[in-house]
């Protein structure tokens, strides 16, 4: 299960001049007049959920490397309610909750690649379809950076193609964490 906490906004550096357009699923057009901010997607939506069956294997399995690799069938299902994709500066699109399933196959690697340096990478396919093009994927990396014993940089970045859209979106994140017990 994957969601948002926060609800997503379209901020405008001033107000639009002229009129924002969110055009609903049903074929409705919501007008929105001189805005300065919009909201595009809700808190808790949307809400991606992911399940699966298969066989999980261990292709190699050490001290500074792990990589294992599940294949089996798969269902994603993105379920939606007043979230919008920005079509261009004054109008966006309502999504739809959608549903597919498939083959899916997750390759997962660990690596240790110095004493204090950690790399994790997952890469998640799901094959609905015959067209390349439309098949639902992910990638995140994350390099960690131990510090000290209790903190640590980690830099993310990741990859995806969602279902129902063709494009595929990245995020980038630099986090400091720290992970102290008492």
């Amino acid at each position: 299960m994957s969601t948002k906490l926060f609800e997503k906004n379209r901020n405008f550096d001033a107000a639009l001049e002229g009129n924002f357009y969110k055009l609903s699923a049903q074929g409705d057009t919501l007008v929105i007049p001189n805005p300065s901010r919009v909201t595009i997607e809700p808190s808790f939506f949307p809400l991606e959920l992911r399940q699966g069956v298969g066989i999980n294997s261990q292709l190699v399995r050490s001290f500074p490397l792990n990589v294992d690799v599940r294949l089996g069938l798969g269902a994603r299902q993105i379920l939606v309610s007043d979230a919008f994709t920005l079509s261009s500066d004054s109008t966006a699109v309502e999504r739809k909750t959608s549903t597919s399933t498939g083959i899916e196959a997750l390759l997962i690697l660990d690596s240790r690649l110095a004493k204090s340096v950690n790399f994790d990478s997952e890469f998640d396919i799901l094959i609905n379809q015959t067209d390349p093009g439309k098949w639902v994927f992910s990638l995140e990396n994350r390099l960690r950076i131990f510090l000290t014993s209790f903190i640590n940089l980690d830099l993310v970045a990741d990859l995806q193609r969602q279902e129902g859209l063709r494009r595929i979106t990245g995020r980038e994140q630099v986090l400091l964490r720290f992970s102290r017990f008492f």
